[in-house]
């Protein structure tokens, strides 16, 4: 009996060897194909290829998904002159290539596969801008409007503004604005996003104070994708192939074919476990993502972050710890009765890592996710505890960092392309699966945007800004942005109407903030 179970086992290693080198052939003769495939495209009108992360995002927006919907509120003594908003824009597009281009795709004569490429678009004289009757402060209901009209990336721009009913504060003698604006997430991020933002209310003042109408702007270069600026950390070498090669055969070829059969494809997202998708119930939910909007006063912001100071955390570790506490919590009624693990992606500004350097007055898309799991213990003193969680979370962040491993984030869908499998069929294949209503496993994605103090005497001040990406077709359960601007930090809660009702949202952010106001 053990010869037998001997030969078996020789046998399985045998096909599996084999298998691999036959994957290996096929994945550097792939690879090949694709670098012929890179260096002999040829943009045109100033234009360039999408690298991987860009192109991903094509894909994605494609599917009415991941584009990003930003609203400010903008307050000041003298009414905003329509014609002022439009000229201060065009300046902004006739600076930023990116704010002209449009996506265009073509087949590979090498490849026969898609490739998405910039090109300038025919007319940049104009910029999308719509005014609307809605009033300001009604800012909410349109926000989720634009979260189901994706970017006409095909005929550009790859940005849109909507300008709100301007609305006088009778109490404060001043006037209040809501701009929103939808972004194609290739050309901005949490970090250009406020170049755009600085660059606006500068023109703002510039046209208000009487500037020419058309100024004499310089247009800057259009910087290279973030696969090229990131290169020296990205090489795929014999490890990275071996590795893939394997789980190509034993996982993708194997076992994820026979739970597709067998209709194993249940999400694994602890939350929705116990609160399942509120569209497998009724299927005549409109997806959509939706938004609150919350804040800390200036004075509780900075009581905030001398709590964290004191208590040797960073700001980005605290606010994490907060929201996984209170995942926790809800997982479990109220009292952690138990450890939990709460699986949650955080954002990375990869801008340190690339070379050459990112100039900082460009836009586009440097950011990376990084997937890290949390164990929340079970509560003895919540504000010991919380502090420890918070000191772990940014221990356990800067160790996924040296280790590399937001990288791979680029990474892994360069070696299903070496296998054949592209992004947009991975995107595909993940729509598809309904029982994951396009969920991810993880239930919260942390997106710490920084300190930023904008206000510099100027005519129309930013009092406000509150966004982020549409995932209501793939993503996690709760979106969070967080920024503190001018003294006061703001958190943009995303949630989506297809999975969480508002009252499931509302008791998940309520009960973040009184857990940090708790904790200080």
């Amino acid at each position: 009996m053990s010869t037998i179970l001997l030969y078996i086992a020789i046998l399985i290693g045998s096909v599996l060897i084999i298998s691999t080198i036959v994957v290996m052939i096929k994945f550097n003769y792939r690879a090949t194909r694709i670098s012929k495939n890179i260096s002999g495209f040829k943009a045109s009108k100033g234009g360039r290829m999408l690298g991987t992360i860009e192109s991903g995002l094509e894909e994605l927006n494609q599917q009415a998904q991941w584009f990003v919907v930003e609203a400010l509120s903008l307050e000041s003594e003298i009414t905003l002159d329509i014609e002022v908003v439009r000229k201060s824009l065009l300046s902004l597009s006739m600076r930023h290539p990116l704010l002209r281009m449009k996506i265009k795709e073509k087949i590979s004569p090498v490849t026969g596969e898609i490739i998405h490429y910039f090109q300038e678009m025919d007319n940049t004289n104009t910029v999308d801008l719509e005014i609307i009757k809605t009033s300001a402060d009604d800012w909410i209901s349109v926000f989720e409007d634009e979260s189901l009209k994706p970017i006409d990336s095909a005929n550009g721009p790859l940005w849109r503004g909507t300008l709100l009913t301007e609305i006088f504060n009778t109490s404060e003698h001043k006037y209040n604005n809501t701009i929103i604006f939808s972004f194609h997430h290739c050309i901005i991020d949490g970090t250009s996003i406020f170049v755009f933002y600085k660059e606006f209310l500068d023109s703002l003042m510039l046209f208000h104070k009487g500037g020419k109408d058309e100024p004499s702007i310089k247009s800057l270069p259009l910087q290279p994708s973030a696969d090229e600026l990131l290169s020296h950390h990205l090489k795929i070498n014999f490890r990275d192939k071996l590795i893939f090669s394997i789980f190509y055969i034993i996982y993708l070829q194997i076992f994820f074919r026979l739970n597709r059969k067998l209709q194993r494809d249940k999400s694994k997202n602890i939350y929705l476990k116990k609160f399942p998708p509120l569209i497998l119930k009724d299927r005549h939910i409109k997806p959509a993502t939706r938004v609150i909007p919350m804040y800390l006063t200036k004075e509780e912001t900075t009581r905030f972050f001398k709590c964290c100071k004191d208590n040797n955390s960073t700001v980005n570790g605290a606010i994490s710890a907060a929201a996984i506490m209170s995942i926790a919590k809800i997982l479990q009624d109220g009292i952690i009765k138990k450890p939990v693990t709460v699986p949650t992606t955080f954002n990375i500004d990869f801008r340190n890592f690339c070379h050459p350097g990112v100039p900082a007055d460009s836009l586009g898309c440097v950011i990376g996710i990084c997937g890290i799991k949390t164990t929340v213990p079970v509560l003895k003193n919540l504000k010991i505890d919380f502090w420890d969680l918070a000191r772990n979370f940014t221990i356990e962040v800067r160790r996924k960092i040296e280790k590399k491993e937001p990288f791979n984030m680029i990474k892994i869908p360069e070696l299903f392309q070496l296998a054949g499998i592209s992004q947009k069929r991975m995107i595909a294949n993940h729509l598809k699966r309904k029982s994951k209503t396009g969920r991810l496993d993880n239930v919260l994605n942390m997106s710490n945007l920084g300190r930023h103090d904008i206000n510099e005497n100027r005519p129309y001040e930013l009092i406000w800004q509150y966004g982020g990406a549409v995932e209501h077709n793939i993503g996690p359960v709760f979106g969070n942005v967080i920024i503190t601007l001018n003294g006061r930090l703001l958190w943009t809660l995303l949630y989506f109407t297809n999975i969480v009702s508002d009252n499931q949202a509302k008791e998940y952010i309520n009960s973040v903030f009184d857990i940090l106001k708790e904790a200080c």
